[in-house]
């Protein structure tokens, strides 16, 4: 939803989204090149109006904006020293009846 002012969401590429630097979104350039790649701006309307494009030719292939990451599981030891003050404070605030 644009409120009077259509909203950036930085410039896509293949690779990447880059987050515009001030002089980019002042400038609203269409394309900046970084290591040899483009990205290209995109807007809320811009993605609305090509969103809208492939639903019309193409039914039912496309949708909102979707983010695949990878994720990686780093172990944390976390220790949480508890005394008898904590735990009197905890029963005090908790429900009566559980």
């Amino acid at each position: 939803m644009n409120d009077e002012d259509d909203q950036p969401l930085g410039y896509w590429g293949w690779d990447n989204v880059v987050k515009p630097s001030v002089i980019s979104e002042l400038l609203k350039r269409s394309m900046i090149s970084q290591d040899g790649k483009d990205d290209y701006r995109v807007t809320n309307d811009s993605f609305v109006q090509c969103r809208d494009k492939w639903q019309r030719e193409k039914i039912n292939t496309t949708g909102d904006f979707f983010c695949f990451l990878y994720s990686k599981k780093i172990s944390v030891d976390i220790v949480i020293h508890l005394n008898s003050i904590d735990l009197e404070e905890y029963a005090s605030r908790s429900p009566r009846d559980v």
